[in-house]
This record gives structure tokens, C-alpha cells and sequence, in this order.
């Protein structure tokens, strides 16, 4: 019983930080990509 109201919280709030976290994971495979693309032109160039 409490463990599915607490399943249902962790949802509502999942639903809550979904939008941020989306934007932040972006941000941050835009920075990794960036970095992996800086690295390999170094190393072909």
C-alpha cells in the first residue's frame, strides 16, 4: 500500500522534472558531442 503511493509520488514528480531533465540531457550530449567532435579534429589534423 505504501509503496504505491510512494510509486505514485516518484511518477508525479518524474512527470514534474521530465521537461528540465530533458533540456539538461540535451545540454549535456550537445557538450559531450561537442567535445568528441574537438578531439577527433585534433586527432586528424
Amino acid at each position: 500500500m505504501f509503496g504505491k503511493r510512494r510509486q505514485t509520488i516518484q511518477k508525479a514528480f518524474a512527470n514534474k522534472c521530465d521537461r528540465h531533465s530533458q533540456v539538461e540531457s540535451m545540454r549535456w550530449i550537445d557538450k559531450i558531442a561537442g567535445q568528441l567532435v574537438r578531439s577527433a579534429w585534433y586527432l586528424t589534423f
